[in-house]
C-alpha cells in the first residue's frame, strides 16, 4: 500500500503461481521484484525471483525480505545480486530500496512497476 501511495505501480502476489501469471500474461513487465523467502513449505523467494528473471530473459532488481535468514540463504541471494532486508522492513527503507534499485530507469519512464511476492503475509513454519 505504501508503495502505492509513493508512485510505484504494485501488483502484489499471495503464491509464486500467482506471480508468475501475472509477469507472463503481460499484466506487468516488472522494474523491481520483492519477495518474502518463506513462501511455502516449498516455495521460497530466491527460487521466485531466479524463476521471473529466465522466464523474462533478463535480471531484474530484486529484494529478498525475511524474519529468519540463515548463512546459506544470504549468501546465495549475494550470489545472485539480490539485496535482502530483514523483517520488519519499514515503509520508508522498502520505497528507498525501490528508488535505488530503478533509479536507472530512463527519465520520464513513469513509476517503476514492482512484483510484490507475499511480503504482508504473516511468516509460515511448515507443519512436520
Amino acid at each position: 500500500m505504501f508503495l502505492n501511495t509513493a508512485g510505484h505501480r504494485v501488483v502484489g502476489a499471495s503464491s509464486v503461481a500467482q506471480g508468475l501469471r501475472a509477469v507472463e500474461g503481460g499484466d506487468i513487465r516488472p522494474d523491481a521484484v520483492i519477495a518474502d523467502y518463506h513462501l511455502s513449505a516449498t516455495e521460497n523467494g530466491l527460487d521466485f525471483i531466479d524463476t521471473v528473471w529466465h522466464r523474462l530473459g533478463l535480471r531484474i532488481p530484486a529484494v529478498l525480505i525475511s524474519g529468519r535468514l540463515d548463512g546459506a540463504v544470504t549468501a546465495r541471494a549475494a550470489e545472485m545480486g539480490v539485496i535482502v532486508a530483514a523483517k520488519p522492513i519499514m515503509p520508508d527503507r522498502l520505497s528507498a530500496l525501490v528508488e535505488q534499485m530503478t533509479a536507472a530507469r530512463p527519465a520520464g519512464a513513469g513509476a517503476a512497476a514492482v512484483v510484490a511476492l507475499d511480503i504482508a503475509a504473516p511468516h509460515k513454519t511448515p507443519t512436520i
